[in-house]
């Protein structure tokens, strides 16, 4: 395994906030969040990254995934949930609960980091709803197959 890059101090900051709100937060219902361009509609994807960054000046968890549907195969698509605001906290305890067991009690200073790389090396299959909304385009996180097994709720937009 490579040599972690060690964190921000911004990311460092960001966690430790959002650790405090962590556990009051209720995971969000409904889909999804932000991307780059790829044509409104449901495709089939891996995930193919899972990381903290740093994107303008704020610490933010990108999950990224790679399209294997024939219409925009091999396009990745990313979502961000930048940690300082309870909605975005609230979206990602959503999305990363399809991911992995007990995310209530993820402590997001000492496990967010590994959690993620588990996450990006798992290469589970997700279906995913891109769509645009005003001028950014997001990224629904529907059905996950971690280990050969869906998650049984799908979150995919209904239009």
């Amino acid at each position: 395994m490579a040599k972690k890059k060690p964190l921000s101090s911004k990311i460092k900051k960001a966690l430790g906030a959002a650790g405090k709100k962590w556990k009051k937060t209720d995971a969000a219902a409904g889909s999804s969040f932000i991307n780059e361009a790829v044509e409104d509609g449901t495709y089939e994807s891996v995930i193919c990254g899972a990381a903290l960054q740093e994107i303008g000046g704020k610490a933010a968890v990108v999950l990224s995934y790679k399209i294997t549907d024939d219409e925009a195969e091999n396009e990745i698509v990313a979502s961000r949930y930048f940690l300082e605001t309870a909605q975005n906290l609230a979206y990602l305890k959503r999305d990363l609960g399809k991911y992995v067991d007990d995310v209530d009690d993820l402590d997001l200073s000492e496990a967010l980091e590994d959690t993620l790389e588990e996450i990006a090396a798992s290469g589970a299959a997700a279906r995913i709803t891109v769509k645009m909304a005003g001028e950014f385009q997001n990224v629904y996180l529907g059905k996950v197959d971690v280990d050969g097994a869906d998650d049984d709720d799908d979150d995919s937009p209904d239009d």
